[in-house]
């Protein structure tokens, strides 16, 4: 009979897979690779359901913890160190595995801040299938040891699992920080101007601040990234939240977030459920600061992006650009 329903993401196709329990051994039907190669790879389950397939053929929702494996894939592990140290700002990037030059890119940039001893940026990333991308990753994680990493398969339907990652990482190795900042390998931030923010905050309040986003409507475009079912979603406006690129919150919520997200209904966009469904239900409030603009903005001009936060979509070359122009102490700004 059938035991359990797998769906995981190739480079370039879906691949279903069935796995049939007979006397206790495997037997896989797929179209492309049979997933008990992938589940002998280093005794690892990699636990990656496709919602929209998965809600459109049970006809029902799944809690979150059905999908999620505590822990994380460990090389040499790390933390925030002395319990006592104090780190205003813990950068938690969230990273796809194969993206090893815009991690990079970002050390040599803005990610240069963690020599203050009171910031520390740490990059997400989940497991690949690919035996040559993994190896490559634990080479990375053992020479920089900021990277950590989760047992789900890294995809971009995903990234809700990715996040509680984060969640579960900060409540366990790093409970000490004051604030947390969840961004991505793509986007720029003025770390200066942040903690300048940062001072004048309340650490004990519960919100989240950063790009508030109303009235937002589900994409029913089944060739969009963004597509939600009507099982995922069956509303018409999504409920306020912070936009996904670049956002902070008291570190001391991650655990709250952690465990309500355990419970909550999956959902596969990752700031929706977090900062929407999750923080609404908690009554955590948001905070909308517009210098999290949070888009791509088309001119690097050195006097804007002294007054921003956070801009997405900024790849290497890009990155370093920005980084060059927001420390370039010969221009004045009024």
């Amino acid at each position: 009979m059938v035991k359990m329903l797998f769906i995981t993401f190739g480079r370039q196709s879906l691949q279903v897979v069935l796995i049939f329990v007979i006397s206790s051994s495997l037997i896989c039907i797929s179209s492309v690779k049979c997933m008990a190669e992938i589940l002998a790879q280093d005794a690892f389950q990699l636990k990656m359901l496709n919602t929209n397939e998965l809600l459109s053929s049970a006809g029902k929702s799944i809690l979150l913890k059905s999908m999620y494996e505590e822990g994380q894939i460990n090389v040499k592990e790390f933390d925030c160190g002395n319990p006592c140290r104090n780190i205003t700002l813990l950068v938690m990037v969230i990273s796809s595995v194969e993206h090893t030059r815009n991690r990079m890119v970002i050390r040599l940039t803005w990610g240069h801040w963690t020599l203050r001893k009171d910031v520390m940026v740490v990059f997400v990333v989940g497991r690949s299938s690919n035996d040559s991308v993994q190896l490559e990753i634990k080479k990375e994680q053992y020479l920089y040891q900021d990277v950590i990493q989760g047992y789900f398969v890294d995809a971009y339907n995903n990234l809700t699992l990715k996040t509680v990652f984060m969640l579960e990482w900060i409540t366990v190795k790093c409970p000490n920080a004051t604030f947390v900042l969840k961004t991505d390998d793509d986007v720029f931030i003025n770390i200066p101007r942040l903690l300048k923010y940062l001072v004048d905050q309340n650490f004990t309040e519960r919100a989240i601040y950063g790009k508030i986003a109303k009235y937002w409507k589900p994409s029913r475009d089944q060739r969009s990234k963004h597509y939600v079912s009507f099982p995922e979603f069956n509303g018409t406006i999504y409920p306020e939240f912070t936009t996904g690129p670049a956002y902070v919150f008291p570190a001391f919520l991650s655990q709250e977030l952690f465990q309500a997200s355990l419970t909550h209904t999956f959902f596969k966009l990752e700031d929706i459920f977090l900062t929407g469904f999750v923080a609404q239900n908690l009554g955590i409030k948001l905070v909308n600061w517009p210098e999290f603009f949070n888009m791509r903005l088309s001119k690097l001009v050195p006097c804007k992006l002294q007054q921003l936060i956070s801009i997405h979509e900024v790849f290497e070359k890009r990155q370093f650009e920005a980084w060059l122009k927001v420390n370039d102490m010969y221009v004045k700004c009024n």
